[in-house]
C-alpha cells in the first residue's frame, strides 16, 4: 500500500498544472458568485394626488410622502396628478406599489409578477399603511379587536414593546451568501473527479489487472491510496478557494476551523468513493464523462446550492437527505457566515459518518462487480 500511495502522489504532484488549472477555475467561480447581482431591488412606490384633493387633504399627501421616503428599500416616485384609472397610471409609470388619499383613508394598489412578489409587496403595502395610519388605524379590520383605545383604561395584557434584533454575520452583499456553499460544492466534486481520473487511467492503459496480481488480488491497496490523493485534492481545493474567500470576499476566519475541515473531510472521502464506484461500473472515459454530469447536476439541484427541496415532495426530499453534500454545504455556510461550530456528538456528524459507510459498502460492492467482469 505504501509503494501505490507513493506513486499515487507522485503522479499527482508530477502534474501540477492539473491542479492548479482547478484551483484557478475554482478562484475565478466563486469571484463570479460572490458578485452576482440577486439582492431585492427598491420597491418603486408612486403617490397619487387628484384634482378634487382640498388644501388639507393635500398637506397630508406631502406628509405621507416624507414619511414613507424615510423608509429602507423603497424608492418614491415623482408625485402624479391621476388622469383616470388608478391601475392604469400604476403600469404607465412602472410602479409597484401605489398610494392614494380616499375619504375612508389609504388606499393601497400593488402590482405583482409572481406570488412571491406580491407577498412581499403585500407586507410592503401593511407597513406603509400602518405608519400612515397615525389617528385611525389603517383599515385592516380583522386586527380592530387588538386596538387600544385612548378611553381604554382596562389592561388587556397584549405584549406593546417590541424588540427587533438579528444573528451577527459578516456584512456584506446577498449573494455572498452562495460562496461558502461554492467552495463546498468545488471541493466535493474536487475530490470526485480526482479519484475518477486515477482509477480510470489505469482502466484504460490495462495496468490495473498488473497492479491487481502485484498486490495479490487486494483491492484496498490499490482504492486506499486513490481515496487518500482525491482527499488531498478536495482539501488543497478547499483551503485555497477558503483562503481567497477570506482575502478577497470579506469573510475572517473563526473558531472552529479544524472541526469543520474534518467534517468536510468525511464528504471528500464519500464523494471519492463515489467516484471510484462510477469509475468500477462505467469502465469506459464516455460513461464515466456522462455519469460525471449527470452527478454535478444533481449535486445543484438536489444539495440546496440553490434553494431547498421542498418537503412537499417525499422522494426528492429523500434524495435530497441522503447526499453528504448537503450537510457539508450547511456546516460550512454557517461557520463562514456565523462562526457556529457543530459538535462532534451532534446528530449531522453522525449522519455524515453513516453516509460514508454507505458509500463505502456501495463501493465495495462495484469492485466485486468489477472483479467478476475480469
Amino acid at each position: 500500500m505504501g509503494a501505490m500511495l507513493k506513486q499515487e502522489l507522485l503522479e499527482f504532484f508530477n502534474r501540477p498544472q492539473l491542479w492548479l488549472s482547478v484551483m484557478a477555475f475554482g478562484v475565478f467561480l466563486v469571484h463570479v458568485v460572490a458578485h452576482l447581482s440577486i439582492d431585492e431591488e427598491d420597491i418603486r412606490v408612486a403617490i397619487y394626488q387628484t384634482d378634487a384633493d382640498t388644501a388639507e387633504r393635500l398637506s397630508t399627501i406631502i406628509a405621507a410622502e416624507a414619511i414613507v421616503q424615510e423608509m429602507s428599500n423603497i424608492r418614491v416616485l415623482e408625485r402624479k396628478t391621476l388622469s383616470g384609472d388608478v391601475a392604469s397610471q400604476l403600469l404607465a409609470d412602472n410602479a409597484d406599489v401605489a398610494i392614494t388619499r380616499t375619504d375612508d383613508g389609504w388606499r393601497f394598489l400593488v402590482k405583482a409578477r409572481s406570488e412571491l412578489e406580491h407577498k412581499r409587496l403585500v407586507r410592503m403595502a401593511q407597513v406603509l399603511g400602518a405608519s400612515l395610519s397615525q389617528q385611525r388605524p389603517w383599515p385592516l379590520i380583522a386586527y380592530s379587536a387588538l386596538q387600544i383605545r385612548p378611553d381604554d383604561d382596562v389592561d388587556t395584557g397584549w405584549p406593546r414593546t417590541v424588540q427587533i434584533s438579528g444573528t451577527s454575520a459578516d456584512p456584506g452583499a446577498h449573494a455572498r451568501v452562495f460562496v461558502p456553499k461554492t467552495i463546498a460544492l468545488l471541493s466535493f466534486m474536487a475530490a470526485f473527479a480526482f479519484a475518477c481520473r486515477s482509477l480510470l487511467r489505469d482502466v484504460s492503459s490495462n495496468v490495473l489487472e498488473t497492479y491487481l496480481v502485484a498486490c495479490h488480488g487486494r483491492w484496498r491497496e490499490i482504492v486506499v491510496p486513490k481515496v487518500l490523493v482525491a482527499v488531498l485534492g478536495g482539501l488543497l481545493t478547499y483551503l485555497v478557494l477558503l483562503t481567497f474567500a477570506l482575502l478577497a470576499q470579506g469573510f475572517y476566519l473563526k473558531n472552529g476551523f479544524l472541526t469543520v475541515t474534518i467534517f468536510e473531510a468525511f464528504g471528500w472521502v464519500a464523494s471519492a468513493l463515489f467516484g471510484v464506484t462510477c469509475v468500477m461500473l462505467a469502465r469506459t472515459e464516455s460513461r464515466i464523462y456522462l455519469l460525471g454530469s449527470g452527478y454535478l447536476i444533481l449535486l445543484i439541484m438536489l444539495s440546496g446550492l440553490i434553494a431547498k427541496i421542498s418537503e412537499k415532495d417525499v422522494v426528492l426530499s429523500w434524495l435530497a437527505s441522503i447526499i453528504p453534500l448537503s450537510y457539508s454545504m450547511d456546516v460550512l455556510s454557517d461557520w463562514m457566515c456565523f462562526g457556529m461550530v457543530p459538535l462532534l456528538s451532534a446528530g449531522t456528524f453522525q449522519i455524515m459518518l453513516a453516509l460514508v459507510i454507505v458509500t463505502s459498502t456501495t463501493t465495495v460492492l462495484s469492485v466485486r462487480h468489477y472483479q467478476r467482469q475480469l
